[in-house]
């Protein structure tokens, strides 16, 4: 109880007219060490020791959603900074050509609307986007190429692929 309420008196300024004196037990406890305040001229910079990590719940995930081949890839190297809407790869896509065709063939015939919608949701089923199906329906041919974008600003983190290698859906 003594030592508390020496650290309180402490805490509260209490001690020696001339400053603050805290005993030797009470600062052996708090591990204070004492020095001599001295005016001196300091570099405007300094070195210190430090751990750099990403928030964690701002990661994003870039993966693929088909099978296909990486023909460029626009982010080269980690920590690259990228923008929101920035291209990062075309994938060339093949298997996206058969549903794409069965949906043009199908407009162009004239078939029933509901043969029509079907063949649209096989399309949104195999996560085709679609900007790509009306190019393809305004080209009249299928597209088997597209350009996977960043969602948000902010560096490249994760670069599991290169130039010409083939990835399957869920390659980030």
């Amino acid at each position: 109880a003594q030592q508390q309420r020496q650290q309180i008196d402490v805490a509260q300024g209490n001690g020696a007219a001339s400053g603050v004196q805290v005993s030797a037990a009470v600062q052996q406890s708090l591990g204070l060490r004492m020095a001599t305040v001295r005016r001196t001229t300091i570099s405007s910079s300094f070195d210190a020791v430090g751990a750099v990590q990403f928030d964690e719940r701002r990661n994003v995930a870039v993966q693929t959603r088909v099978a296909g081949y990486v023909e460029h890839l626009a982010v080269r190297a980690l920590m690259e900074r990228v923008r929101k809407g920035q291209a990062l790869a075309t994938v060339f896509a093949p298997d996206w050509v058969g549903p794409q065709n069965e949906l043009i063939a199908l407009q162009r015939s004239g078939a029933p609307a509901e043969l029509v919608a079907a063949a649209r949701d096989r399309l949104r089923v195999l996560s085709i986007p679609d900007e790509m199906v009306r190019r393809s329906l305004a080209a009249g041919t299928a597209q088997a190429r597209f350009t996977l974008a960043s969602p948000a600003n902010g560096v490249v983190a994760e670069l599991g692929v290169r130039d010409g290698m083939a990835v399957s859906p869920g390659t980030t």
